[in-house]
């Protein structure tokens, strides 16, 4: 039975799966979008799995993929299996993301250093990666920067309460708007 936790991450899980595959989904400017829904889809992961999200010439999503699984600490995937999918897929850009069960969303060595070796080998083949991440249950880490960011720090204070349709200019109260 799920609980009430796992059924809010599923409820999330379905939204962005519904948005992110849509016809029209806006432009990737910047990554966190995929960020969350790694996170989501691999919050219960007790072990390191690779997302991959191919995008097209206009950063619009063609596809996420599993390139693969590993164990609790450590995950291997072939950069050619990685550079053939890309092909297959059509994409010129993707971001590719894995988790870290321990809960530390800090890139290690190992990390950067495969970050590098993939950017090599897409870019010979005209696939430009647009970032490499580390996502946990509470945070993601830019592989590239090293740079750990908390999902909670995402939201701005006070935004949580925010109306969500249009606002008055002059007191932010809701607008109420008639068909």
């Amino acid at each position: 039975m799920m609980g009430d936790h796992d059924q809010l991450i599923a409820d999330a899980l379905a939204a962005l799966d519904r948005k992110m595959s849509r016809d029209g989904l806006p432009r990737f400017h910047d990554c966190k979008m995929a960020v969350v829904h790694a996170a989501l889809r691999l919050s219960d992961q007790c072990v390191e799995s690779v997302l991959e999200y191919w995008m097209d010439r206009d950063l619009r999503l063609l596809g996420v993929e599993e390139i693969c699984r590993g164990a609790r600490d450590f995950t291997f995937f072939s950069r050619d299996y990685l550079a053939r999918r890309a092909l297959a897929s059509g994409a010129d850009s993707c971001v590719l993301i894995h988790n870290h069960p321990s809960g530390d969303p800090q890139p290690s060595e190992v990390d950067i250093e495969a970050a590098e070796r993939v950017d090599r080998q897409l870019a010979a083949i005209g696939v430009l990666v647009n970032g490499h991440f580390t996502v946990t249950a509470e945070g993601f880490a830019d592989i590239r920067t090293g740079t750990v960011t908390l999902f909670k720090d995402l939201v701005k204070p006070g935004e949580q309460d925010k109306p969500a349709g249009p606002t008055c200019p002059h007191c932010n109260g809701p607008l109420e708007v008639s068909p």
